[in-house]
């Protein structure tokens, strides 16, 4: 039996319980026009998790399932509550999967296409994930770690320090001095953080909210990594349905790997962990990234294939 006859096979034996409506005839169709078979399914199983693909996220992979079972085994040892974060979440699928194995983890997620927002909600709620273990937020890179603390907690750095210390959250007690940017603290400040200038509350914010709200034990990052001018290598399903925003980064397809190796560390507790997807051909440009930065190991982990394109890091 041909490919796509087995496909149509086995959607209607999946999808339409082996009875051939006349939605399974267009759906059918699709499949003959070249479209993907998981977004005629409407959904793919990931790790014990059912990921929703109304919406047309990248299909998550089984590679991207093989490392991050291995790091569910890992976590998995971790005794009491586990903070995780997901970027470049995509169709949430990595999220998703952590909240169903890690009954103790919390995992704040990050997606720049604000459309995935509402997809992953849409599956939290269809993988009955209690509302207040996760929390969805449209930002890039690490600017979602950043805003785990800002949206729940609803304040500022500036707010946010105050707190931290005890002190006034009434923005009238700030004092304006205009001071030149990067801010060194002053020794006002240092004692007293009613005596910080605006400025310096939210530098010394940032980071005090950083520790207090925002250090997770391990970040999850399966960025965009095929360089542009790659685009013909990909299959045509790929370049004619997916997301181009999933799969394309600069630098030769490292422009977010260094982002996230340069300034991942400081959103991670001590013996917290970066783990990284990247390309097979990647190694050396990672290992040329990391060295001379102050994570403690680096180490690539196998594909199904024998290849090691994922990336982890240790603080």
């Amino acid at each position: 039996m041909r490919f796509l006859e087995r496909q149509t096979e086995k959607l209607k034996a999946e999808k339409y319980h082996g009875t051939e409506t006349e939605d399974f005839f267009i759906d059918a169709e699709r499949l003959r026009n070249g479209e993907p078979y998981e977004y005629v399914l409407g959904y793919v199983d990931f790790l014990g998790a059912r990921i929703d693909l109304s919406l047309r996220p990248m299909i998550p992979r089984p590679e991207t399932a093989f490392w991050v079972a291995r790091a569910i085994v890992e976590l998995k040892l971790k005794k009491g509550p586990i903070r995780l974060a997901d970027t470049f979440s995509g169709a949430g699928n990595v999220a998703l999967a952590l909240l169903t194995q890690l009954p103790n983890a919390t995992v704040d997620i990050s997606e720049l296409d604000p459309n995935l927002k509402a997809q992953i909600e849409e599956s939290l709620e269809l993988n009955h994930i209690e509302p207040s273990r996760a929390q969805v937020m449209t930002a890039s890179a690490l600017d979602g770690l950043e805003k785990s603390w800002i949206e729940p907690t609803g304040m500022s750095a500036v707010q946010g320090v105050k707190r931290i210390h005890g002190a006034s959250q009434d923005l009238e007690h700030d004092r304006v001095k205009g001071l030149p940017y990067p801010v060194r603290y002053s020794e006002a400040c240092d004692q007293d953080v009613l005596k910080c200038t605006t400025r310096e509350a939210n530098e010394r914010g940032n980071e005090e909210m950083r520790q207090a709200y925002g250090l997770y034990d391990a970040v999850f990052a399966v960025p965009p990594y095929v360089p542009y001018d790659a685009l013909l290598d990909l299959d045509p399903e790929m370049i004619n349905h997916e997301p181009h925003l999933a799969f394309f980064a600069h630098d030769n397809g490292h422009e977010f790997h260094s982002i996230l190796i340069e300034k991942g560390m400081d959103f991670l507790k001590e013996g917290g962990t970066l783990y990284m997807e990247a390309d097979m051909d990647h190694n050396s440009a990672i290992r040329e990234m990391v060295k001379n930065t102050a994570w403690k190991s680096l180490e690539f982990w196998p594909d199904p294939y024998g290849a090691t394109p994922n990336v982890v890091l240790r603080k």
